[in-house]
């Protein structure tokens, strides 16, 4: 039995800044795409420090999709 390859992400979330680096997009590009329903976001639960996590994050996952199907 062969092991399973290990594929190494450099991120495995991001912010909207991040996303838009990454793809050498602006950030109001990822916003629209995000606005239109493009590109998906999550929002972590929990809190931090006792203050609440709301920031919005995009999985690298979802932003690999978003790039593969033309960032429309």
């Amino acid at each position: 039995m062969t092991a399973p390859e290990i594929i190494a992400l450099p991120f495995i979330s991001t912010d909207k800044r991040g996303a838009a680096a990454a793809c050498g997009v602006s950030i109001d590009v990822i916003t629209r795409a995000i606005n239109a329903g493009a590109l998906e976001t999550s929002t972590p639960v929990g809190t931090e420090d006792g203050r609440a996590i709301s920031k919005p994050l995009i999985l690298a996952t979802d932003l690999l999709a978003w790039i593969a199907r033309g960032k429309r």
